[in-house]
């Protein structure tokens, strides 16, 4: 359980690190619906649901229409819903809140979310979605950055909007230069406006004297200076530092879009930006417009992933202190009969196996980052694998799994000891990924089978089942959060185990076809 709840937790504050690349790549499209495909995706990943709508409010209007339904067959159960809740003022309550609300339908039989898609400047839609789980299983961490979902989908459609408009203003202007037209002074005057407004910083720069020649207000914000400290000063002396090669003025092919760079602010600091630089004609002169969203909060995000993933870690082992030693308080309080004796006995030994779980998520945590200290020892690899199968012998049983284990090419004898060089709880949980991964991917009532083959210094364990890897992630099959088509994956099995296995010398890599099945071979250094 806390298993599962820490990774959806990972998986909602992946998605919410992600966002600094939401608005730049959407807002490039000709229209909104690429953002409201995207939302909609993104609100799935972080809530299970059966249907999800966007309604946008219509220009000049107090009116919400659907726009975007990305399940069809939902269009007229949320339709229905939406104008009951519209009766009832819930949707108008809904609009003036900030984080998700849940109703129920007129039959009782589905729950509605309701969000609101709005910025600080003004409300753009509203989300509306019916959920597949009980609300009561939305942890708060995947609500908050629910919501920071919805406001970046805000400022994709204002950048969209933005986008657009200077898109269109800036065609309009150079068709106007070169046509040397009096309209010029208008068209440059819109710009200007334009310009001001947009949230993005703009910096334009002179392509023939490199000196700045215009920023907008947001650009000034994110640098903290003012126009004198920019306008008229070389843009390589105050706002870029670039290498020759990579600088526009020296090499064209350097102009880019979404390019991740740094800019220096005027008290010194660095902020890591997303930028686009392109060619631009004002007056009958070459002009480089730099484009910059700050991704500040993107990049603190992303640490934040990483240290409530540390901190979790850390928490949990405070309270499995208590569930570790009470057993032994209620034995020795007592009298308890033999049954009662018995559950004690298996709270306190899930309570350690659960310590032991989270030990190894705090090594593992070690090993990415080059920390962990590995002290081998001589580990009966027999021992380990028999503990594992009776630790998954529930899952065997529910999915009608069986098991064997040979060594070489010989079936399994109970006085059989195959040494290795490892740590007995690394390589337990090592086996214990890797058997449970080939259970849950082999088709129900076949069989997974575990060959042993002593190699003289290395031992070989190949760990085969006739489920198929799929294609779409064969090449990337060890890394961090790659799955595909299992639901509830993390991605994290696969890659443990080839931590592991590199921390413990080993080897690690993988077979699979649709005729012969998956095979897993894990090569140890024998003690």
């Amino acid at each position: 359980m806390l298993r599962r709840e820490r990774a959806a937790a990972m998986d909602a504050l992946e998605l919410a690190a992600s966002l600094g690349s939401f608005a730049p790549s959407l807002s490039q499209h000709s229209d909104t619906r690429p953002i409201l495909e995207e939302t909609c995706l993104r609100a799935r990943k972080m809530i299970d649901m059966k249907g999800v709508a966007i309604y946008l409010a219509q220009e000049g209007t107090y009116d919400f229409a659907m726009q975007y339904c990305d399940t069809p067959g939902m269009n007229e159960l949320i339709e229905r819903e939406v104008n009951s809740l519209i009766d009832d003022n819930s949707f108008a309550y809904a609009m003036k809140s900030n984080e998700p609300l849940f109703f129920l339908t007129r039959d009782g039989k589905h729950q509605i979310l309701l969000h609101v898609i709005g910025s600080a400047s003004r409300i753009r839609g509203m989300l509306v979605g019916v959920l597949q789980q009980d609300k009561d299983g939305i942890l708060d961490t995947t609500r908050r950055l629910f919501s920071v979902v919805m406001l970046s989908a805000a400022h994709a459609m204002e950048s969209h909007e933005v986008n657009k408009l200077f898109a269109e203003d800036n065609k309009r202007l150079e068709q106007k230069v070169l046509a040397r037209t009096r309209a010029l002074e208008d068209t440059n005057r819109q710009l200007q406006q334009i310009f001001n407004s947009i949230q993005t910083g703009v910096i334009i720069t002179n392509a023939k004297t490199q000196k700045i020649h215009d920023a907008n207000p947001a650009a000034l914000a994110m640098l903290k200076a003012k126009p004198e400290d920019l306008i008229g000063t070389s843009c390589a002396g105050s706002i870029c530092f670039e290498e020759p090669e990579n600088c526009p003025f020296h090499n064209r092919l350097a102009l880019r879009m979404n390019y991740e760079h740094t800019l220096r602010r005027t008290d010194g600091v660095n902020i890591p930006i997303i930028e686009n630089v392109t060619e631009i004609q004002l007056g009958g002169h070459l002009f480089f417009l730099k484009s910059f969203m700050d991704i500040s909060e993107q990049k603190k995000l992303q640490q934040l992933k990483e240290d409530v993933e540390r901190i979790t870690r850390h928490d949990l082992k405070s309270p499995l202190n208590g569930i570790i030693n009470l057993p032994d308080v209620i034995v020795d309080i007592g009298p308890l009969n033999d049954d009662q004796l018995e559950m004690l006995k298996h709270i306190k030994e899930s309570g350690f196996k659960m310590l032991k779980t989270i030990n190894a998520s705090l090594d593992l945590f070690k090993m990415e980052t080059g920390t962990y200290t590995f002290v081998p020892a001589t580990i009966d690899i027999m021992q380990i694998l028999r503990n594992v199968f009776m630790d998954i012998a529930p899952l065997s049983s529910a999915l009608q799994i069986s098991h064997s284990i040979t060594v070489d090419g010989e079936a399994f004898e109970p006085g059989d000891k195959i040494l290795v060089r490892a740590e007995e709880t690394m390589l337990y949980y090592l086996f214990s990924n890797l058997l449970t991964n080939a259970a849950e991917a082999s088709p129900q009532g076949h069989h997974v089978s575990v060959s042993i083959l002593p190699m003289g210094e290395r031992v070989a364990v190949d760990i085969h089942n006739f489920g198929v890897v799929p294609e779409e992630i064969r090449a990337n099959f060890f890394s961090k959060y790659v799955t595909f088509g299992k639901k509830g994956g993390t991605g994290l099995g696969t890659f443990s185990a080839k931590l592991i296995t590199d921390t413990l010398g080993g080897e690690i890599s993988f077979t699979t076809s649709e005729e012969m099945g998956t095979t897993v071979t894990v090569v140890l250094p024998a003690a």
